[in-house]
């Protein structure tokens, strides 16, 4: 972590800094949730001064393993921020790395929508996926679902690599905070990145009720 810190001081704003230990701190606590489906799900986080771009994992790290200056900085037009490289299909291949361009195109979906959006998380765990095969999706049955309930939506997931798709996820992000992707998982955003973890931690309690 020193030698990130170093990196820091050349590279990148205080408030970028900050805002990339929140993040990997996420990741951590993802993992310790066992949130994690293995390395498949992702959480973001919008540069504080830099509106326009955000930073997400670098595919193929297991989130223990993820720490402030191994985060992908992004802008929301998709270019990554000091790492030339190339797409392939899934992927794109940088110097350092790659990250999942469905990732991309989830997470800047909803910043596009939402400019009060500062993080976005995204999982698939066993409670959160089985409601969204649900046909009548999360019953209003205890008291964590009464927590969300009026702030969540249902969103008919697509293609996510399509303009089509991005459209549509941005449409539903503005209707609610707290996002049921049909078929897939489940995705939450916020002002910051504790209130968009309280959103998925209560969701997430929620489907486990239900």
């Amino acid at each position: 972590m020193t030698v990130a810190l170093n990196v820091k001081k050349k590279h990148m704003s205080d408030a970028e800094w900050q805002t990339r230990c929140n993040l990997a701190a996420l990741y951590h606590v993802v993992h310790h949730l066992g949130w994690t489906d293995t390395i498949n799900t992702h959480m973001s986080a919008r540069v504080p001064d830099e509106p326009d771009t955000f930073l997400i994992n670098r595919y193929g790290e297991m989130f223990d393993e993820i720490i402030a200056s191994s985060l992908i900085k992004m802008r929301l037009d998709g270019k990554v921020i000091g790492e030339p490289g190339k797409f392939d299909q899934n992927y794109y291949v940088g110097e350092r790395g790659k990250f999942n361009r469905a990732g991309f195109s989830i997470h800047s979906s909803v910043y596009n929508a939402r400019q009060d959006a500062n993080c976005v998380m995204h999982t698939h765990t066993r409670a959160g996926a089985g409601v969204s095969l649900m046909a009548r999706g999360l019953r209003p049955i205890s008291q964590d679902a009464m927590e969300v309930i009026d702030d969540v939506v249902y969103h008919h997931y697509g293609i996510p690599l399509s303009d089509e798709e991005s459209e549509s996820l941005g449409k539903s992000c503005v209707a609610g905070s707290c996002v049921v992707l049909l078929n897939h998982g489940l995705l939450t955003h916020a002002p910051t990145i504790h209130g968009a973890l309280q959103r998925l931690y209560m969701l997430e309690r929620a489907c486990s009720s239900s």
